[in-house]
């Protein structure tokens, strides 16, 4: 990864979160109750920094699913059609908010949902979407559930203030790092200030989906800025499919987490081949790193081989209690095992 590699000198990145009391609503003619809503504000320096996105940006609806199968799931009609709360070019994800799948995210197929013209929505799997579920399983029916909108680059400049700044050089442009397939690739913002490239590739990635459950770099060459998020708390379990080696990792909540908050110890109730693997060997164990602005590096804690304390590499101290999985910076997670049911609880009381 390119970019600044000298120490931020008395800069740090700082967050902070507003929870707001819930509050009834009437919505479609039913009522229900939102979710705390939040705002996380933090001072981004130029640079390198990193950050996720823990906040939902815009509930679409909400409403107790009629019927699941295949791949549809159904809304009461009540709610109306779904369509024309679609953009054409939006990206969409339905979250199960109750029972047993509870904390599932599926991608919604926009176009397929947008030609139902009912209450329907039309999901989508496979390693091209960021579903965390195969399938939908005929159980959701009767739980709550909701349709929300994807944070993606195009939305990225909106948050900031002032707004980034975009460069035909790559070099001189605002940007961001994503990671995918075991290294971080660059996006930066075009001088039209809406196009967002990838590396020397010229087209058009405004569109490219930034996951609840992934955390970003990023990359300001334009000087420090200040960035707003506005949007609902979860109060469910949040699902991510961990898969071995090296991933990005974001936890679904605006506050920092412990690794045993972060469901980081071998578990006896987990099935052996989904358990977390320690050692006392740093590299032959599951860890997480993180980037750390103070020191302008990435940060490792591994878990140890009873299981359940964390360390630094190099000194004893347990880790296993200490808030070091921040949602103001990236995190990767290196996992031996996959498990494709991993959850992580709310780390407060809703």
């Amino acid at each position: 990864m390119s970019g600044r590699t000298s120490p931020i000198m008395g800069r740090r990145i700082w967050l902070r979160a507003v929870l707001f009391a819930l509050v009834p609503a009437l919505h479609a003619q039913a009522e229900v109750v939102l979710p705390p809503a939040g705002v996380l504000i933090s001072a981004i320096p130029e640079g390198l920094s990193g950050m996720s996105f823990p906040l939902v940006p815009e509930e679409l609806v909400t409403g107790t699913l009629v019927s699941a199968s295949g791949a549809q799931a159904v809304f009461p009609a009540a709610l109306g059609a779904m369509g024309p709360r679609l953009q054409s070019e939006g990206a969409y994800y339905l979250e199960i908010l109750g029972g047993a799948a509870a904390g599932e995210r599926y991608d919604l197929d926009t176009a397929a949902t947008m030609a139902a013209g009912n209450t329907t929505v039309v999901v989508a799997f496979g390693a091209a979407t960021h579903s965390t579920g195969d399938s939908l399983d005929p159980a959701v029916a009767g739980t709550l559930a909701a349709v929300r909108r994807h944070m993606t680059l195009a939305q990225l400049s909106s948050l900031f203030s002032p707004a980034l700044t975009g460069s035909d050089d790559p070099a001189q442009a605002d940007g961001l790092y994503l990671y995918e397939s075991g290294s971080f690739v660059r996006y930066s913002l075009r001088a039209d200030g809406a196009t967002w490239v990838r590396g020397s590739d010229p087209t058009d990635e405004r569109h490219v989906v930034i996951p609840p459950d992934e955390s970003v770099m990023l990359d300001l060459k334009s000087g420090p800025r200040q960035l707003v998020c506005l949007g609902q708390v979860r109060t469910t379990v949040f699902r991510k499919n961990l898969r071995p080696g090296d991933q990005s990792w974001a936890s679904g909540f605006p506050v920092d987490l412990t690794p045993a908050q972060a469901g980081g110890f071998a578990d006896l109730a987990t099935p052996v081949e989904r358990r977390w693997v320690g050692s006392g060997v740093a590299a032959q164990a599951d860890a997480f790193t993180w980037f750390a602005p103070e020191s302008y590096s990435f940060v490792m804690c591994f878990l140890r081989g009873d299981g359940a304390s964390w360390r630094r590499p190099g000194r004893p101290e347990d880790q296993s209690g200490a808030r070091l999985l921040r949602s103001d910076t990236a995190v990767l997670l290196r996992r031996a095992q996959a498990d494709p049911a991993y959850r992580i609880s709310p780390p407060f009381s809703p």
